[in-house]
């Protein structure tokens, strides 16, 4: 962890955090990936299983590698326990099935991991509040990121820009998950998009400009 990312605590004051707070299994990760939440990643040690002191409310989960990595977001109640496990062929991580997910999430409620969990990095938190507070379930769906779907960073489409193209990803199981605008005032797609505004009042034309998800229908 890096220095002053965790406070002080008791262990009365670090017990009633992880009983309150959520929780993030991931086993059998390679020691070769990082794992984190939020905005922070670890390197992973042989005794890693997860994240706990997880603050309620929505996060981004995110593992991978130096080359590649892969995320999702997740909203978290006080005591929940999101499990996941390692795809070893698709080289990710996936949901667990709900049966084994149950059992895993008692075992945390139980402490019986709790020496496998490492805390989330708490001195961050206010600062991953101030970057996501703007974000819900209906922003996530209009980005086309779905809150628990994994999601990739992909590639792109480098012989064309003239239109928008959707990130694909490495893994055919994520989902796409951006759509980039194309703003080069040169583009057959810019040009579309300026006569697309002609006749909006000021506000109207106002939110085009600042909600460039309405531009993906242009």
């Amino acid at each position: 962890f890096m220095e002053g990312d965790i406070p002080a605590l008791s262990a009365e004051e670090a017990l009633k955090l992880t009983l309150n707070s959520g929780s993030i299994v991931c086993e059998v990760v390679p020691q070769s990936h990082e794992f984190g939440v939020d905005l922070r990643t670890y390197a992973i040690g042989p005794s890693f299983k997860g994240m706990k002191m997880i603050p309620p409310g929505l996060h981004l989960v995110v593992s991978g590698s130096e080359l590649e990595s892969v995320g999702l977001f997740v909203r978290l109640l006080a005591g929940e326990v999101c499990v996941l496990e390692w795809d070893v062929q698709a080289e990710m991580p996936r949901h667990t099935p709900v049966a084994e997910a149950n059992a895993v999430a008692e075992r945390v409620r139980k402490l019986e991991l709790d020496a496998n969990l490492g805390p989330y990095p708490l001195n961050s938190h206010a600062q991953w509040q101030a970057l996501s507070s703007h974000l819900n379930d209906d922003v996530l769906a209009r980005a086309g990121v779905a809150c628990g779907a994994f999601i990739s960073p992909g590639g792109i489409v480098l012989e064309d820009l003239s239109e928008a193209q959707p990130v694909v990803p490495h893994f055919d199981s994520a989902p796409r998950t951006a759509q980039y605008v194309c703003v080069d005032p040169r583009s057959k797609r810019a040009r579309a998009q300026r006569a697309a505004v002609h006749g909006l009042s000021g506000a109207d034309l106002t939110h085009f400009h600042l909600d460039r998800s309405a531009w993906r229908s242009v």
